[in-house]
């Protein structure tokens, strides 16, 4: 008799608790390698150990993973045969189906597979048990949320051969942050850019890594970007005089580069870096790889099936566990949390946010997101990362002029002391990327007029600064461009509203030149000196009240590059020999790391309110303490 505990889950995913092969109707196993019997093969089905079942009583089972399939088989206290249960469809698998063991029950039996549409089988293995095949086997007629067997929780505690220690947190949340930076900047598909890298540090040229003059990126260029360390803003799309490979901006980019996903995803396993995903991606870390392949469906497939693993597609899992609204992803809204990814796509906003164990019945083209559900998934890794990534070291970039290149985000903050009062500064300016191109007139970006000049998608509560001052320059804007917050374009007006639009969160920008020639680089350049797209409250607008077009400028920061402006005048005057650092979740000095005593609450809130801006920052430290300021919280 099974013990009694409510909402215990009785099936167990470690894979030593689950076998190959096939259970026919008559209770005999097919599982040797060559067995062909009923045209059933081993590599194609799974069997559950027997699971101790109460005869005559009712049970719910629920597929946690929405591509397996199943039938039950039930035994006597004896292990003898009894019947098999094959009516349990994938729908009522989903959503939970309710079923009465038979009256002599003692055991029962889960034989798991992966469905082929329209008619087949998909390979699977044992290391496919805890994700593909997941299961919630419960007393009662109804389902509730997933909970692993209480043998799993233990079993979790002994290692595998391809468990891998965990990377420090920090790195592997900056790692994330590393890849979420090439958001909303304006992608097209394509991967000229790597096909033409040459491996060295200058990378490919300008004109491949555009397309028809909209910036083009795929999901190994996403991938090896994050991995080498280098965030948009640092990266040779940002600023075409960047380094491409090997720029190591952070210190975990040590890695070796790859032209091609093949060779990427095998250098990957070759270097053991291949890890269990555990029942549910329980095992799973921020900044942890996925990898898609043989999808039968795709147009591609011909040619990826023969490469490693048949690997064509990786993302990297966000370490979110999010709903799941995307239309697309074979399930409205279940009110569940799904493991987010950041990865690529060929159509909409290529770089996107997504869902690992998404299911999609579409073949995709040669490319993801379609296609690339959660039965195609080929291979989870996590690279080891060194150590987190400090964004800003007053030692180290005094030869840049103190001038950095970042996303916007909340940065801990390490400062030693030299007797003086401690002011931090940060100047940047602009919330938005300004490109070449019109924009149409139902809100679409185009690319071919080298007269206009236009930002990127831009919230509603930036406001653009120092327009007389542009106007003075011979530039003046003229249109804005209004969208909901799902993107799509709402309407077009010649000057700032007095209003919003209703359901407006985003606009863009166009400008041009008033004696209506076509943009230079040296336009450009002194364009982007003098102007600012900031939130109103921000530099100059400081009171809050800030409307999007401000003309005013602040006398106070006159000397400084105009628009954002964050910073940090403590009272607390730490001596030299001490240092102030994050010390449980609060800042507070030290002189030797053992005592620590925590800063006044007025100067915790100046520094928990510090941020760095988009783009250029400027960052100046008058009274000359040496301060590092890391990556801590993305906004």
């Amino acid at each position: 008799m099974t013990e009694s505990i409510v909402n215990k889950n009785l099936v167990r995913h470690s894979q030593w608790c689950w076998f190959t092969g096939f259970r026919n109707a008559s209770g005999e196993v097919c599982d040797a390698p060559d067995d062909s019997s009923n045209g059933y093969y081993h590599r194609y089905f799974l069997r559950s150990e027997m699971i101790p079942v109460e005869g005559g009583k009712g049970y719910t089972l629920k597929a946690w993973s929405a591509v397996c399939l199943c039938a039950l088989s039930f035994f006597d206290e004896t292990g003898t045969f009894l019947s098999k249960n094959t009516s349990l469809s994938q729908s009522a698998l989903q959503v939970g189906a309710s079923f009465t063991s038979p009256s002599d029950a003692a055991y029962m039996e889960i034989l798991s597979w992966l469905p082929m549409p329209p008619s087949g089988y998909l390979f699977t293995c044992l290391e496919d048990v805890g994700y593909k095949h997941l299961y919630k086997l419960e007393e009662g007629s109804s389902p509730t949320a997933f909970t692993p067997a209480p043998e799993d929780a233990q079993d979790q505690y002994i290692p595998k051969f391809n468990t891998r220690p965990k990377n420090d947190p920090e790195a592997a949340r900056q790692l994330v942050s590393c890849a979420e930076s090439y958001i909303g900047h304006g992608w097209k598909y394509g991967n000229a850019q790597t096909l033409h890298d040459t491996m060295t540090p200058t990378g490919p040229s300008v004109s491949y890594l555009k397309s028809d003059g909209v910036k083009q990126i795929d999901c190994l260029t996403l991938a090896m970007l994050a991995v080498g360390g280098i965030p948009y803003f640092q990266s040779k799309y940002f600023c075409s005089s960047f380094l491409w490979r090997s720029a190591k901006y952070y210190e975990w980019g040590l890695y070796s580069q790859q032209k091609f996903l093949e060779g990427f995803a095998r250098w990957i396993y070759e270097n053991g870096w291949e890890i269990d995903p555990g029942e549910n991606y329980r095992n799973l870390q921020a900044g942890d790889l996925v990898f898609w392949g043989m999808n039968y469906r795709k147009t591609n497939y011909e040619k990826t099936k023969t490469s490693f693993r048949g690997i064509d597609h990786v993302g990297m899992f966000t370490g979110r566990w999010l709903r799941d609204t995307v239309p697309a992803n074979g399930r409205s809204d279940d009110g569940l949390l799904h493991p987010q990814t950041i990865e690529i796509s060929n159509t909409g906003n290529i770089v996107v946010n997504n869902f690992l164990d998404r299911v999609s019945s579409e073949s995709g083209g040669s490319s993801p997101p379609a296609g690339c559900s959660v039965e195609f998934i080929q291979m989870f890794a996590r690279i080891p990362l060194s150590s987190p990534y400090t964004e800003y070291d007053s030692n180290a970039h005094m030869n840049t002029n103190n001038v950095i290149y970042s996303s916007h985000y909340q940065p801990s903050v390490v400062v030693e002391g030299n007797g003086k009062r401690i002011n931090i500064d940060i100047y940047g300016r602009n919330a938005a990327i300004w490109e070449r191109g019109d924009i149409s007139a139902n809100g679409v970006v185009e690319t071919s007029n080298q007269h206009q000049l236009h930002t990127n998608l831009v919230p509603v509560f930036c406001v653009a600064k120092n327009l007389e001052r542009l106007r003075e320059l011979g530039f003046i804007v003229y249109h804005f461009f209004w969208y909901d917050a799902d993107e799509t374009f709402i309407s077009e007006t010649t000057a700032w509203a007095d209003s919003v639009p209703e359901g407006a969160a985003y606009y863009r920008l166009r400008y041009r030149k008033i004696n209506a020639t076509p943009w230079t680089d040296e336009d450009i350049a002194l364009f982007k000196k003098h102007q600012a797209i900031q939130p109103y409250w921000r530099g100059n607008a400081q009171s809050g009240t800030g409307t999007a077009l401000d003309d005013g400028d602040d006398p106070s920061v006159a000397q400084y590059p105009q628009g954002y402006h964050s910073y940090a005048y403590l009272e607390t005057v730490i001596p030299s020999g001490s240092y102030i650092g994050r010390h449980n979740g609060r800042y507070a000095h030290t002189s030797d790391g053992l005592v620590w005593t925590e800063l006044p609450e007025a100067d915790q809130a100046k520094l928990v309110a510090l941020r760095i801006g988009d783009g250029e920052n400027n960052i100046y430290i008058p009274n000359g303490q040496h301060v590092k300021l890391t990556r801590r919280r993305i906004d």
